[in-house]
C-alpha cells in the first residue's frame, strides 16, 4: 500500500477497521470516495489541465477523430464521463484516449487498468499496435491505418483467436523491444510470429482452470468438508455429507462460492448495486469461459472471487505450508499474507491490483480484513446479502 495516493490508503483504512459487516456496508453506501472517470482522467492528464479545459481538449481531439460524428454527440459523451452519469467506457476508446492525453507507454498502461481493469495486453496483435502508436505519438488516423494492416497480413478468422502455449509475461519484454522499430518492421515480426498471437489471457485461463477444478472435485480435507457441509446446510437445505461423494455441480459453485442467490435484485438498482453485479457470472458465463468462447475470456471478477473460495490452492499464489496451520498468526499477518497473494496473482494475469476506490474491491478488502481465512466467505455473503435485500427499494448512490 506503499503506492497509494491519500484518499486510496484512507479507503484501505476504513476496509481493515469496520469491525462489522453493517459498518462496511454503512462505509460503501455513505462515506467511500469512491474513483470516477472524471477522477480517472483529470489524474491521468500530464498538462494537468483544469476541467473544463481538459473536456474542451478531450471533445477537439475527437472532433478531428470521428469527422463522420455529430461534435453534439462527443460532447454530450465527454459530459457524461465528467458528471458520473457514465462510469464504463470500451477498451478502445480508453485506448483513443491515451492518444488524446499524449500519454507515455507506462501512462497508457496505468490508465489501462484504471478504466478498464486490465493492463496492455501484448499477445494482442491489435493492442500491439495502439501500444506501438503511443510511444511514436501516431494520429488516430495512422493508428487505425495500421490496425487495419495488422488485420491484413494475418490468416483470415485468426485475428483474435488463441495460442494457448503463450503467456503474456513471458514476449513482454520481445514486444516492447519491437515497438522501437519501423511500422514495416512491426508488421512484419507479427506476421512472422502469427501461431503466437491471441485475445484470451491464458495465465488467468490456467488459474481458473485450477481453482474450478478443485471447487468441483470432492475434498478430502477435514476442516474444509465441514465448512462445505455448513455451507451446504444453510444454502441448499439438504444433506450435504450424501452431497460430498460427488463432484459439485457449476450451480453449486455459482451458489456456494460466487452467491448467486445474494446478488439477485428484482428491483431497480442504485450506482453502487450496479458497479458491484456488473459482470457477476452465471453459468452460461462459467461454461463459456470453460471452453474459450468467442469473448469470453476469463475475468478478473471470476478469477478474484475463484481465489478466495479456493485460498489459491494448487497454484504459485498458494499459502506456504509452514504458513497454513500456524495458530500463533495474527489478523495483520493473515490479511497480509491474503493480500499479498492475491495482488501477485491479479498482477501477473494482466490484472489490475486491489483499487480501494473500487466498490467491489473495497468490498473484498474488508472480506479479507479477518482473523481467520475462512471467515471471507460468510464476511462476503453477508456484505452481499445486506446490498441486495430482497425488499430494497433503489436510491443508494455512490455519493460523487
Amino acid at each position: 500500500m506503499a503506492n497509494m495516493t491519500e484518499i486510496s490508503r484512507t479507503m484501505a483504512q476504513n476496509a481493515f477497521r469496520a469491525k462489522t459487516t453493517d459498518e462496511a456496508i454503512s462505509i460503501l453506501r455513505e462515506n467511500a470516495q469512491f474513483r470516477t472517470l472524471k477522477d480517472i482522467l483529470t489524474a491521468a492528464d500530464p498538462q494537468h489541465d483544469s476541467e473544463k479545459e481538459l473536456k474542451k481538449r478531450i471533445v477537439e481531439k475527437l472532433v478531428l477523430h470521428h469527422p463522420d460524428k455529430k461534435q453534439e454527440s462527443l460532447e454530450r459523451n465527454v459530459r457524461n464521463w465528467f458528471s458520473g452519469r457514465v462510469r464504463t467506457i470500451s477498451r478502445e476508446m480508453a485506448f483513443e484516449l491515451c492518444l488524446v492525453l499524449e500519454l507515455s507507454l507506462e501512462e497508457a498502461n496505468r490508465f489501462m487498468m484504471r478504466v478498464t481493469e486490465e493492463a496492455i495486453h501484448w499477445c494482442n496483435p491489435e493492442e500491439i499496435v495502439w501500444g506501438y502508436a503511443i510511444v511514436h505519438k501516431l494520429s488516430y488516423e495512422e493508428t487505425m491505418n495500421l490496425i487495419a494492416e495488422t488485420k491484413k497480413i494475418l490468416p483470415e478468422g485468426s485475428f483474435g483467436n488463441d495460442s494457448k502455449n503463450v503467456y503474456t509475461h513471458l514476449v513482454r519484454s520481445e514486444v516492447l523491444q519491437q515497438l522501437q522499430n519501423t511500422p514495416e518492421q512491426l508488421l512484419s515480426y507479427i506476421a512472422e510470429n502469427k501461431d503466437r498471437w491471441g485475445a484470451y489471457h491464458n495465465t488467468a485461463y490456467d488459474l481458473f482452470d485450477k481453482y474450478m477444478r478443485l471447487l468441483q472435485n470432492a475434498t478430502t480435507d477435514t476442516g474444509e468438508f465441514e465448512l462445505r457441509k455448513e455451507q451446504y446446510e444453510k444454502q441448499k437445505k439438504r444433506d450435504a455429507e450424501a452431497k460430498m461423494d460427488d463432484a459439485l455441480s457449476v450451480e453449486d459453485i455459482l451458489d456456494t462460492y460466487f452467491f448467486r442467490k445474494c446478488v439477485e435484485s428484482t428491483t431497480e438498482m442504485s450506482i453502487l448495486q450496479r458497479s458491484i453485479r456488473m459482470n457477476w457470472p452465471d453459468e452460461s458465463t462459467l461454461s463459456k469461459m470453460k471452453n474459450r468462447a468467442p469473448n469470453a475470456d476469463v475475468s478478473r471478477k471470476v478469477l478474484i472471487l475463484l481465489f478466495l473460495a479456493t485460498n489459491g490452492d494448487s497454484s504459485e499464489f498458494q499459502m506456504e505450508d509452514d504458513e497454513e496451520f500456524d495458530e500463533r498468526r495474527t489478523r495483520d499477518r493473515v490479511f497480509r499474507d491474503l493480500y499479498l497473494r492475491l495482488n501477485r496473482m491479479l498482477s501477473r494475469c494482466g490484472f489490475q491490483t486491489l483499487d480501494p476506490r473500487s466498490p467491489f474491491d473495497w468490498m473484498i478488502l474488508f472480506c479479507i480484513c479477518a482473523e481467520d481465512i475462512w471467515e471471507t466467505d460468510r464476511r462476503l455473503e453477508e456484505v452481499l446479502s445486506g446490498l441486495f435485500p430482497v425488499s430494497e427499494e433503489s436510491g443508494n448512490e455512490i455519493k460523487e
